[in-house]
């Protein structure tokens, strides 16, 4: 009985131990398939000079992404967050340009002359959230004109008539990306195999012992 109960124990020990690998190598593959998202502000670039008449308090940010993101969202000069996209707005908010940058709407951002900071946030469909990116820009109301043309303008594609709205902002995550290598799924299967093969192993030594006690 001793034998028999040696070899339950250690059975029923080294199959957690691999349950408990194949969980973490499965857990593992997933976190790597799916990024932390990453932002970056195309325009308007750090020092855009925006010649603008009354009433007018908004242009398209454009940016560039690694991910699908669910929420975007900003901040001008500290301000309250404002949804640019996300929850009620639908992706009829999200306008292209010509080499298929993505961009988005944002209001209130030459409530006043001088110089302006806005801050862009967002998340992905896992709610990871990326590092907040700020641009400068300096606003001159009252002009002849409304945008001057500058390289760095996106055409856009598509119009976006639905204004942004304020929301509360989440407490962001910037912890730093741990970049993992990629697991093949032989470790997975190859792994699977040998605690089937080990069990089977260790059942028959199990019935052999049982049946010389015998």
């Amino acid at each position: 009985m001793g034998i028999l109960s040696k070899n339950f124990t250690l059975l029923l020990t080294l199959t957690i131990m691999m349950s408990c690998l194949i969980f973490l190598t499965v857990k593992l593959a997933d976190a790597q398939s799916t990024p932390v998202p990453e932002i970056t502000i195309l325009y308007p670039t750090n020092g855009t000079l925006f010649n603008v008449s009354g009433g007018v308090d908004s242009f398209q940010l454009k940016y560039t992404t690694n991910n699908t993101l669910s929420w975007i969202g900003y901040s001008v000069d500290g301000g309250q967050n404002r949804t640019a996209y996300g929850e009620w707005f639908n992706v009829e908010q999200i306008s292209y340009d010509a080499e298929g940058n993505p961009s988005v709407r944002v209001s209130g951002v030459f409530e006043n002359d001088g110089n302006h900071n806005l801050t862009l946030y967002a998340n992905n469909t896992s709610g990871d959230w990326a590092i907040p990116q700020t641009v400068t820009y300096l606003v001159n109301i009252n002009a002849d004109s409304t945008i001057p043309p500058t390289t760095s303008k996106p055409t856009i594609t598509q119009s976006a008539s639905l204004s942004p709205t304020t929301t509360s902002m989440p407490t962001i995550n910037t912890g730093s990306l741990v970049e993992l290598p990629p697991i093949p799924l032989l470790v997975i299967v190859s792994a699977i195999i040998a605690v089937i093969i080990l069990s089977v192993l260790l059942l028959i030594s199990h019935r052999k012992t049982a049946n010389l006690k015998q």
